[in-house]
């Protein structure tokens, strides 16, 4: 999907992936990653998130779940991942890369939400309350109070095929009181997805109904006694979007897909969980 404008702006990159390619160096499922450009990208958005105040748990799902990756951006000052699904998360766990959030997309299977919460992941997106009892059976355990994000859905929401789960507002507040009963778990946020696309006519990202969604379920918590500390609106995040974000109040964002990108720049391989990888820098003309 980033094709024409990986030519436009990155060309070498391109020539490059092709003649490793046709010299037997990499195969033909390789990631090709210019490790140059995405830490570039990689500390604008992070500096931008800095003047905001914004956290930022970088999502690697697009990079092959890649833990050197993963290290470089712990690095720059990244506070840690936000994980796709469990196996991706077992990739950073056996690399010891702090976990920010995980659980939004997939849940943790119930057989392996103990060990993930004794891992220290320091929050774990919920879709149900069948999932919160779990992980407050797990918490309490470990003797912890683990904090959660509650995803939520309004009526208008925009919401991607295979991704309906979540807690719709007018059942908010009763899930917010049952929640409280328990003692080893916390809501301490509220996230949705997508909070901000691109919009063709205004020709710039803009912020979706969910975004809207999310004030309106951190005021309706509000009204049961609980400060909600987090708004996690990821999607489409970029230094322009981390921009609008801070004038929405959000607390932490996902940068994915802003981390890669297109400047010039010899090449390493590694192979870990992942297929071939080759991270090339100081691309040779």
């Amino acid at each position: 999907m980033f094709l024409n404008k990986m030519i436009e702006r990155n060309s070498k990159l391109i020539e490059t992936s092709f003649r490793l390619h046709q010299m037997g160096e990499i195969f033909p499922d390789s990631y090709v990653i210019d490790m140059d450009t995405l830490l570039k990208n990689a500390k604008a958005i992070l500096n931008a998130g800095n003047r905001y105040n914004i956290d930022q748990y970088f999502m690697l799902k697009q990079l092959g779940r890649n833990p050197f990756i993963a290290k470089e951006l712990m690095r720059l000052g990244f506070k840690g991942a936000v994980v796709v699904d469990y196996k991706e998360a077992l990739v950073m766990m056996k690399h010891h890369i702090p976990i920010c959030n995980v659980g939004h997309l997939v849940q943790i299977p119930k057989h392996m939400v103990q060990k993930f919460v004794d891992y220290g992941c320091e929050y774990f997106t919920v879709f149900s309350l069948d999932k919160v009892k779990e992980i407050n059976q797990a918490a309490k355990k470990t003797k912890k109070v683990q904090k959660l994000l509650l995803k939520v859905v309004g009526m208008n929401d925009m919401v991607y095929s295979g991704q309906t789960a979540g807690f719709r507002l007018e059942e908010l507040g009763a899930v917010a009181e049952q929640i409280k009963q328990l003692h080893y778990v916390s809501i301490e946020g509220v996230t949705s997805f997508p909070c901000f696309l691109y919009n063709e006519n205004e020709e710039k990202i803009m912020p979706t109904n969910n975004l809207s969604t999310l004030l309106k379920a951190k005021e309706i918590l509000k009204l049961k006694g609980i400060d909600i500390k987090n708004v996690n609106a990821p999607s489409a995040t970029s230094v322009f979007t981390i921009e609008e974000m801070g004038h929405y109040f959000v607390n932490s964002c996902e940068p994915g897909h802003g981390l890669t990108g297109t400047t010039p720049m010899h090449a390493k391989k590694d192979c870990a969980e992942i297929p071939c990888v080759v991270y090339v820098s100081e691309i040779s003309h």
